[in-house]
């Protein structure tokens, strides 16, 4: 039987819009009418299409091609803000890392991003969205994740359930194949939020990427990802445009299952 999810709805930038904002959920601030106009403008740009989000269980395409990969992975995280589980995780993930790249000299860490659980990030579903802007001068000049100086070759990430006894049934993390994603899909979307880090509560500023829907464009998943699985996916690649559209999806599931927890990371990969 397939597990594909067909007919599924995922909100698109409308054509003929080339720029969306976000600048957080409004709420009772100082920043609130700029809230509500840049979020009411971000709503009124979406038109949704209708996919169908295949299972790459049953056929796995090639990583060199498609941009992701699942992996199995042997560290156990008991605790998501214990220091050396996170350190074990990272070398684990460095190894494979220089598989699938095997010019790759240095790596970089960014912060670890929790998302499920009482107190953390809520999953980002039906959203599309790269966490780079696909012109790494222009992200960074924006105020985003590090120094132009420092442009990678390619930034990767790495999404894992943890805590969980039962595989994610009920916000899967879905990804566009980067072969199927072309420049003219590009969005400028321009974000102003704070979200929860290992660190504490962080206001992030980044020139971030949506997307325009277009035929031919292809979305995979993963069925019941478990704890013991990461999945290796691109957010920005030197040179190239080549990159995986992602995001969380809505699905139901039976009563008495826990509901989807994750750490999410990227990891910058250097050639020199």
């Amino acid at each position: 039987m397939s597990n594909d999810i067909v007919d599924y709805k995922i909100p698109f930038v409308r054509n003929g819009v080339d720029v969306v904002r976000f600048f957080g959920m409004p709420s009772l601030s100082l920043s609130f009418f700029k809230q509500t106009r840049h979020f009411l403008g971000l709503i009124t740009s979406l038109s949704p299409a209708t996919l169908t989000i295949t299972d790459a269980r049953e056929n796995p395409p090639d990583y060199a091609t498609c941009g992701f990969k699942l992996a199995p992975m042997a560290t156990e995280i008991t605790d998501w803000d214990d220091k050396a589980q996170l350190e074990a995780y990272k070398a684990e993930v460095e190894a494979l890392a220089l598989e699938l790249h095997p010019l790759a000299r240095r790596f970089v860490w960014m912060d670890f991003l929790k998302r499920g659980g009482q107190g953390n990030n809520k999953p980002a579903v039906d959203g599309p969205h790269l966490d780079y802007y696909q012109d790494w001068h222009a992200a960074m000049s924006y105020g985003g994740h590090s120094s132009p100086d420092e442009e990678p070759d390619v930034v990767l990430g790495v999404w894992r359930p943890v805590l969980m006894k039962n595989p994610v049934l009920d916000y899967p993390f879905v990804y566009m194949d980067a072969s199927t994603f072309k420049p003219e899909d590009q969005v400028r979307f321009e974000q102003e939020f704070s979200l929860l880090t290992p660190e504490g509560r962080k206001t992030v500023k980044n020139l971030a990427a949506h997307s325009h829907h277009r035929e031919g464009q292809r979305w995979y998943y993963h069925s019941e990802q478990t704890c013991g699985e990461a999945l290796l996916f691109t957010h920005y690649t030197k040179g190239k445009f080549r990159a995986n559209v992602h995001c969380a999806v809505k699905r139901e599931m039976g009563a008495g299952l826990q509901t989807r927890q994750s750490l999410e990371n990227r990891l910058m990969i250097f050639y020199d």
